[in-house]
């Protein structure tokens, strides 16, 4: 189910001669699936941005179109995944935000994941403590776009994520390739 991300983060470990590797967390979340007037089977980041927008002050997770869907389950799975990367660059989330466990944790570690729309957007909005709702309402990522997040280690051991580029389609541009719509529910251009 990771398809193209697979064949990307391979073609990009090979030119950077560095390993690739596959981790299930990290697959399309297309088996979270909720009804809708458009569809039965409407992916969660494709609802309705003022029915997502409602469901942003309530408790997101448990209830409203989700419930009876493996959403909850889903990201539990990323969230685990998600600590376990960070921990091995000894930085930890805990309840009152990122923390780094170390003076140097993290400072010249870069991290390449590729993955799909829906998980993608959710991953971020997990390192960027924000509701996922709030992604999936407002923001695409273009397949084969480059979206890049920054560290910023603070005093005390605090730290938090910055989001300096989101859906970055620049490299596509500059060689005269057109970004993909795949994803996309309603006007595409």
């Amino acid at each position: 189910p990771l398809g193209r991300a697979v064949d990307t983060a391979e073609a990009v470990a090979r030119g950077v001669r560095l390993p690739a590797r596959v981790l299930p967390w990290l697959r399309e979340m297309d088996e979270v699936v909720v009804w809708d007037e458009r569809r039965p089977d409407l992916a969660v980041w494709n609802l309705d941005p003022e029915r997502l927008r409602g469901l942003e002050e309530k408790h997101w997770l448990n209830g409203g179109p989700f419930s009876g869907t493996p959403l909850a389950g889903r990201w539990d799975s990323l969230r685990e995944g998600a600590d376990k990367i960070m921990a091995e660059y000894a930085v930890v989330k805990r309840e009152s935000g990122w923390r780094t466990l170390a003076e140097e944790s993290a400072d010249e570690a870069e991290i390449a994941i590729f993955c799909h729309l829906g998980v993608g957007l959710t991953l971020i909005a997990y390192l960027l403590e924000v509701c996922p709702l709030t992604l999936w309402r407002s923001a695409f990522l273009a397949p084969a776009s480059v979206t890049t997040l920054l560290l910023e280690r603070r005093a005390g051991g605090r730290a938090g994520f910055r989001l300096l580029r989101l859906g970055d389609i620049s490299h596509l541009v500059k060689n005269n390739i057109e970004a993909g719509t795949a994803g996309l529910q309603y006007n595409t251009k």
